[in-house]
């Protein structure tokens, strides 16, 4: 596929007066839609729209304008701070939080994962996401939670009802709760290191659990219990934050096996009625085929689920694909302006200061080009 990119800036912004329609529900509510038209309703773009990941603690502020920050990847993760059972070690997660307050950031998406040592039912597994971190077994549900669902949960449970009560006093808002990280990629894709090796029927359970701690809403499938006793069970007369938004657990559709996971998951009962917004993983080798993948990831949901927000949570070009760095700078223009144009809710970039993976910003260096058209797209897109 052409790397020229030969759509210019001025005409990607002509795309943002577009969003998408509201879609009929089907007669059961859960068969695929066809893919939906675009229509012309000019919206103004939130500033939380640009969403960014920061993954280094000791990285000053960034250099460039973002509305929303997600928590991953920067120290803050639960494996990190729920270090023993009962015990909670807050301190990278209020540095952030305060230094993000101080900036005028306030918008936050947080995610759940990552199973600590203490609570895997395979804590030497050194498959897992962050072994080498010296975390392994992360990447299993908790230990007191059965493969079909059922179990008290209550290590999820405890932790959920902590993290929440904590970031609900604190100087930031989380608007949006993530269950876990890239659930699809498991033993099955071939990649390492592994996200998940739990099932579906344990996926939906921390969604439902989390759900009801949090906001109060749902029921759980596995064990028919309400919220109330849910809440109960944290020694709780009702939820944290009602307001707040429950993402399903983040997926990549890259490939056939990754999109079969998440097809698995998606039609486990319960799976759909516990998540409020879509997140998505968004990784290409150009923008056009950026924003299909996203596009397609859509159009795979039933026609009452594209009703709900689709969060790209993470996002940039593939690692390896693009080494020009006016190649990247254009490929984020573009992915930015082909994201809002579809109607992407929000588009956290991964990552300001990952060396990696869509690096904007680089000790001793600055700001890459790249870096230099996230500032500009933001400043010409936010509010059009």
């Amino acid at each position: 596929m052409s790397k020229t990119f030969p759509l210019n800036f001025k005409a990607c912004l002509m795309l943002l007066a577009f969003v998408l329609p509201l879609s009929t529900d089907t007669a059961n509510g859960q068969a695929p839609g066809p893919p939906i038209d675009l229509v012309s309703v000019v919206t103004p773009l939130p500033a939380t729209f640009f969403g960014l990941n920061v993954n280094q603690p000791t990285t000053p502020w960034p250099l460039i304008p973002f509305g929303s920050y997600r928590f991953w990847d920067d120290g803050a993760r639960w494996n990190e701070v729920n270090t023993a059972p009962g015990k909670f070690t807050w301190s990278v997660l209020d540095a952030w939080s305060s230094t993000l307050a101080k900036h005028g950031v306030k918008d936050t998406l947080y995610e759940l994962s990552a199973t600590p040592v203490w609570a895997s039912p395979d804590p030497t597994d050194m498959s897992c996401d962050y072994a080498d971190d010296g975390l392994p077994g992360s990447c299993y549900a908790p230990n007191d939670l059965n493969g079909d669902g059922t179990g008290s949960n209550q290590i999820w449970r405890a932790w959920v009802a902590a993290v929440g009560e904590h970031m609900k006093t604190g100087p930031v808002h989380v608007v949006a709760w993530g269950i876990w990280n890239e659930f699809t990629r498991q033993p099955n894709t071939g990649e390492t290191p592994i996200a998940w090796k739990g099932t579906n029927q344990q996926l939906v359970r921390l969604a439902e659990d989390a759900r009801c701690i949090l906001t109060g809403r749902g029921s759980i499938t596995a064990t028919s219990e309400t919220c109330n006793q849910v809440l109960v069970s944290v020694g709780r007369s009702g939820p944290i934050d009602a307001g707040t938004l429950i993402l399903t657990p983040s997926a990549g559709w890259d490939s056939t096996v990754i999109a079969a996971n998440w097809t698995s998951y998606y039609t486990t009962p319960g799976a759909s009625r516990a998540a409020e917004a879509f997140a998505l993983h968004d990784y290409a080798s150009s923008p056009d085929l950026a924003v299909g993948l996203a596009k397609d990831f859509r159009n795979h949901l039933s026609i009452p689920d594209q009703k709900k927000p689709l969060w790209v949570t993470e996002g940039a070009w593939a690692p390896g694909t693009i080494t020009d760095p006016q190649l990247q700078a254009n490929y984020l223009t573009q992915t930015y302006t082909g994201f809002a144009q579809l109607g992407i809710a929000r588009f956290y970039w991964y990552s300001y200061d990952n060396t990696i993976w869509g690096t904007l910003w680089t000790v001793g260096g600055g700001l890459t080009p790249a870096g230099h058209a996230y500032t500009a797209a933001y400043r010409s897109m936010v509010g059009k």
